[in-house]
This record gives C-alpha cells, sequence and structure tokens, in this order.
C-alpha cells in the first residue's frame, strides 16, 4: 500500500482525489491546501508520493519541489494542475518533478500517471514537453520565462490573476514592500512597464487562471451569462487596473470595481453595453475600436491601441488592450481587457524603452564579444607561458609567469562575470553551516592579506543551516573582501533574518571610517570587476549588492543580502 499526501488548495479536489486513491489502495496519510504545510509534512511523513497543485497559497508548488530537492527528500512528485502547458512542465521537469499531469485528463490517464511515479519511472507526456524533448528553440518571451526564479513565477501568477499586493503578501508571508520589489523585477526582467504587460505575456504563455465556471449552452444574451462570469468578478475584483470581460459583440460581460469607479457607474448600468455604444468616444473611435476589437476576437489574438476619450469633462488619451479568455478545454469563452492613462511621459518612456532594449542587444553582442577575446587571450597567455618556461632565464622568468599567471587570473574572472550575466551558471547547493562557512572564508583571507577583518556576529538565529553553492557562496563573499583589501583593519558586520517563509534573509556589511570609505570608492579595474562578480553571485542566491547612502555627506557603503532556504536540523 503507496502512502500518498494530497496539496491542492480546492476542497473538492482533494476530497476527489482522496476518495478516488483510497479505491486504488492508497493510503492518504495527508490532504492539504497550503505549500507550506506540503513541505513541512512531506518531510516529517516520508510518504511515497506528492500529489501537488503549482497554484498553493504560502508557497507556490514549484517552490515545493525545489525546496523539497534542496533538503534531500527523493519523495516521487506528481504535479496535478490546470496549467497543463509545455511552460509549466518544462518548470516542474527542471525543479525536480517527477511527473505532470492536467486536470483535464481523464481517469485513466491518472492511474497511468500514478502507475508511472510509484513505480521509479516518470511520467511527462510528449505534447506538454514539445520543446524539451525535440530541442526545438524557444521564442525570447519564453526564455525570459524560464529565467524566473520559482518564488518570481508564483509572484506573477498571482499578479496576473488579479491579486493585490497585501493579498499576495499575506498568503506568501512576505511584506508589501518585498511583493512590490518583485513587481519591480518582473517588469525588468520581461521587459514591459506596466500590469497590463505582464498580463499579455501571461495570457500568450497559459499562466492567466482559466474561469472554473461556463455556460453548458453559448447564449449570446450579456445577462444570461452574467452567471457563469462569477469566477471572473471573484479573481479580479481587487485588481489595482480596471479589467473587463467581453463577448464575440463587443458587449459588457463582467467588469472589476476599479473599472466602475473610474468610469462613476454602477454594474448594472453597463453589463451588457456594446462598445459601440460606448459615451466616452467619439462616433469615428467607437467605430474604429469596434473593428479592431471584431478582428482581433475572430482571429483570437492580442489587440492593443490608443484612444482618445472624453470623462468627467475631461480629454483623455488612453492606451487599451485584450487577450483571449479560455475555458478549461483551451475553448476562446471572451475577451479580457484593460486600459490605462497615457501620461505626458509616457512617450519619452516608450523611446527609453526602445533605446534600453537596443542597448541589451549591443550588450548581449559585446558579452559574447568578450567572452570570445577572453578565450583567445587565454589561449595566448597559455602559449607565452609555454615558450618562456623553456627560452627565457630563470630570473626574467619567474617575473614573466607571474605576470602571465595575474592576467590569466583576470581573463578568467572577466570569463566568469560574462558567463553570470547571462545567467549560463548553475548553483551546486549543499546543506552548510552558513556561519561556520563566513568565518572560514574570513580566516583564510586574513592568512594571504595585509587587511584584517574580525567578524562581528549581530542578530544570527541558532539556526544557521542552510541550502546554500558552498564555493559560489565563498567566491562572492571573497570578492566583497577583496574590494576593501589594502585599507588596514576593518569589521565585517553578519546579521541575519529568519523570514516566514522558511528562508533566512543573511546580511553581509563592511564597516568603514571616513578614510576607509573614501579610499574604497578609489577602486582599480580588477577590483571592480571582483565586484561584479559579487553583485552577480548575490543576484543568483535570491539577494543584491546595495549602497547604503546616508554615512556622510558623499558617502556611502555596501552590503550584501541573500536569501537562502533554512535547512533542517
Amino acid at each position: 500500500m503507496s502512502r500518498i499526501i494530497i496539496a491542492d488548495p480546492h476542497p473538492l479536489i482533494r476530497y476527489a482525489l482522496s476518495q478516488f486513491l483510497a479505491s486504488q489502495g492508497h493510503q492518504i496519510v495527508a490532504a492539504l491546501a497550503d505549500g507550506a504545510s506540503a513541505l513541512h509534512e512531506t518531510l516529517a511523513l516520508r510518504p511515497h508520493l506528492l500529489v501537488l497543485g503549482l497554484d498553493l497559497p504560502r508557497l507556490g508548488g514549484l517552490e515545493v519541489i525545489q525546496r523539497l530537492r534542496q533538503r534531500g527528500s527523493s519523495v516521487a512528485v506528481l504535479v496535478l494542475t490546470s496549467q497543463s502547458n509545455e511552460h509549466f512542465a518544462s518548470l516542474c521537469l527542471q525543479a525536480g518533478a517527477t511527473g505532470f499531469i492536467g486536470k483535464e485528463q481523464d481517469l485513466a490517464a491518472l492511474s497511468l500517471a500514478l502507475a508511472s511515479v510509484l513505480d521509479g519511472r516518470s511520467y511527462f507526456p510528449a505534447e506538454s514537453l514539445p520543446g524539451v524533448i525535440s530541442g526545438s528553440g524557444q521564442g525570447e518571451e519564453r526564455e525570459l520565462l524560464k529565467r524566473l526564479s520559482p518564488r518570481e513565477v508564483t509572484v506573477l501568477r498571482y499578479l496576473v490573476n488579479g491579486r493585490s499586493n497585501k493579498s499576495i503578501a499575506d498568503e506568501l508571508a512576505i511584506s508589501n514592500r518585498t511583493v512590490s520589489t518583485y513587481k519591480t523585477r518582473l517588469l525588468e526582467k520581461l521587459k514591459t512597464d506596466s500590469l497590463a504587460g505582464l498580463m499579455e505575456i501571461a495570457w500568450r504563455n497559459g499562466l492567466l487562471q482559466v474561469i472554473s465556471t461556463e455556460p453548458k449552452e453559448p447564449s449570446d444574451s450579456p445577462l444570461g451569462a452574467q452567471e457563469p462570469w462569477a469566477a471572473f468578478m471573484q479573481t479580479f475584483s481587487s485588481a489595482p487596473e480596471p479589467i473587463t470581460l467581453r463577448n464575440a459583440q463587443g458587449q459588457l460581460l463582467a467588469a472589476n470595481q476599479c473599472f466602475l469607479d473610474l468610469y462613476g457607474v454602477d454594474r448594472e448600468q453597463v453589463i451588457g453595453k456594446r462598445l459601440l455604444d460606448s459615451e466616452v468616444l467619439s462616433a469615428q473611435e467607437r467605430k474604429r475600436v469596434d473593428a479592431l476589437y471584431r478582428e482581433a476576437y475572430t482571429r483570437e489574438e492580442p489587440f492593443t491601441g490608443e484612444i482618445v476619450i472624453h470623462l468627467h469633462g475631461h480629454e483623455r488619451r488612453v492606451r487599451y488592450w485584450g487577450v483571449p479568455y479560455r475555458d478549461s478545454q483551451q475553448r476562446m469563452v471572451a475577451m479580457i481587457g484593460s486600459s490605462r492613462e497615457v501620461q505626458p511621459a509616457d512617450q519619452a518612456l516608450n523611446t527609453l524603452h526602445d533605446r534600453l532594449r537596443k542597448s541589451e542587444s549591443l550588450r548581449r553582442t559585446r558579452v559574447r564579444y568578450l567572452q570570445d577575446a577572453g578565450q583567445l587571450f587565454l589561449q595566448a597567455l597559455t602559449q607565452v607561458r609555454s615558450a618562456l618556461e623553456e627560452k627565457v632565464a630563470p630570473r626574467a622568468r619567474q617575473a614573466a609567469i607571474r605576470a602571465t599567471n595575474d592576467m590569466t587570473e583576470r581573463v578568467e574572472l572577466l570569463l566568469d562575470v560574462l558567463q553570470l550575466e547571462n545567467r549560463n551558471v548553475q548553483l551546486a547547493v549543499e546543506r552548510v553551516d552558513l556561519l561556520q562557512l563566513t568565518a572560514f572564508v574570513v580566516n583564510a583571507f586574513n592568512e594571504r592579506s595585509t587587511t584584517r577583518y574580525t567578524l562581528d556576529v549581530g542578530a544570527v538565529p541558532e539556526r544557521c543551516q542552510v541550502w546554500v553553492d558552498p564555493l559560489r557562496y565563498q567566491q562572492m563573499l571573497d570578492d566583497l573582501l577583496i574590494h576593501f583589501d589594502h585599507y588596514g583593519a576593518l569589521t565585517l558586520r553578519v546579521t541575519a533574518l529568519e523570514t516566514a517563509a522558511d528562508e533566512l534573509q543573511w546580511c553581509l556589511e563592511p564597516e568603514l571610517d571616513t578614510a576607509q570609505a573614501e579610499a574604497a570608492w578609489r577602486s582599480t579595474s580588477a577590483r571592480t570587476l571582483h565586484l561584479s562578480r559579487c553583485e552577480q553571485l548575490a543576484l543568483l542566491m535570491n539577494g543584491s549588492l546595495e549602497v547604503i547612502t546616508g554615512i556622510g555627506p558623499t558617502l556611502a557603503q555596501l552590503q550584501i543580502v541573500v536569501l537562502l532556504a533554512v535547512a533542517d536540523q
């Protein structure tokens, strides 16, 4: 008899799965509604199988899988989700899932998936992983999504499905400010400038939540279609932007509170109205927008444009957009839309974004060139060193070899920074006592350097066992220490804070006096390169390297903050 844990946010799904699995002779040891409980109970009860949903509160399903693997758990994980598309299947595979099946599949497919994973085999149907199996290239958008961390994917899913920052913060046990930071990071990483842009990307990649109910028979009556959109209203009621849902004729099926407040209307006044009935558009604009909408609806494609509206006695320029809204069988049932006012600075901002995109393209080209040049430089240095060892007098040979060794180290450092910038590095995490490792790195640095660091341990919790790549952490800390080398005796202050999400926020900060701080910013190019790698490694460890201002009239100070998963004792 196999022991199974079920983790899904929907009570009916948990009940139905429990009944089905029990009828198959399995023992249900726990049925849980959130990710944090799923992680804790799986580690504690050690079941044969975890049947896991992705849209779990407190800790997303992807994060649960990742943390189980980080903590050495080999439990089989079968992902059962409505997000049955290539992107999510690929993410689950990379995180360490054993199998993946969509909720739209029948019981025979579920039985086959269960049998496979319980027998020690993986279960990823070919149609869910066409890009992975065939090795076909992915679009730029798909590649950008693949670079998101599991926590970023979780926040993105909540954002695009209408959750407010406060609601997300409560679900994930983090602060509103942290949610805002994640949102800013998502906008940067996915190269868009608004929540509307995130929602378009989400639609194209299957991240938008599908409706849970729908009409049994299609109806052209907007009044007859109101009830099925209850799930939509619940999902997007608190979204911070106006959100609407319209049918093929452009009739309004549903609208959130932000939309009603913006236009100063009651829901009963606008339900059923067409785009051609809009009172805020001129007759010409109504026809143009309606034609664009109907063409996009027929083609089942996203659309966007700009219009001038007359609202509350003022003329405003608005950018609007729409994306298809689909049911659980991926049939288009409506068009979801939104809008936002175009501010005078927006045009300049759009121009800036275009320049940034071109700059990013040039940066990638430059990185490739520097990588190629660095490899050629290393080959040339190797040849020079070999020639020196054979033909030059001993004393001159030693000086030349030292110089070539120094050049080799700098080129290798440059190549490593470039690899990190392109996110071509994978962390090899292990269970580590972080305070002990930090002390080891500082002591080793003191033995070979003219600077002597004193370790000042502030508020550090008893549990310092975390999952981290020890070599990369040592490299990051070394790079920070090197940046402040040759400035006398320094103190490295270490503070830590355990978060509610079972993570450790670890802060490293050199304490400098005025003279040392002034000298620290007059860095050589080599030290600047070390600091660049330090920053990239901090980003790779879900953290950042930050400049703290306000120390003095013209001074600033560095600190590294990383967020690491806590390991069980």
